[in-house]
């Protein structure tokens, strides 16, 4: 019977085996409570949004009317003082978008009408 415990290795048979959480592809996790979900009437609405934008977009066009140039921080930076950073950043983008304003070399401008042709 002594013999029978010898002919285990040194290391231990366990320690070659690897235990079945490593093979799951997805281990569970813990019952933790989940994060309360905002109520639906905490969103902003479409129409709070779209005014937003109107007023946002009205100073930066408002800025941009001179003709100079101005990159997206310097255009931040000048409306910091009356709106949210990140409400300024998306309305620019929004500009792009839609070609009220045109990126060239990360600064932006004002979208340069042409003249229709008469003829």
């Amino acid at each position: 019977m002594a013999e029978a415990a010898s002919t285990t290795p040194a290391t231990g048979a366990s320690s070659c085996r690897t235990s079945s959480a490593w093979l799951t592809l997805h281990p569970r996790l813990p019952d933790w409570p989940r994060m309360p979900r905002p109520k639906p009437s905490a969103f902003t609405g479409s129409a709070d949004v779209n005014d937003m934008v109107e007023r946002v977009a009205l100073d930066i066009l408002e800025l941009l009317a001179d003709g100079v140039p101005r990159t997206k921080a310097a255009i931040v930076e000048t409306l910091a003082g009356r709106h949210n950073v990140e409400d300024i950043a998306l309305v620019l983008i929004r500009l792009a978008v839609t070609e009220q304003v045109v990126e060239t070399n990360g600064r932006y401008t004002l979208v340069q009408e042409s003249a229709p042709d008469v003829g």
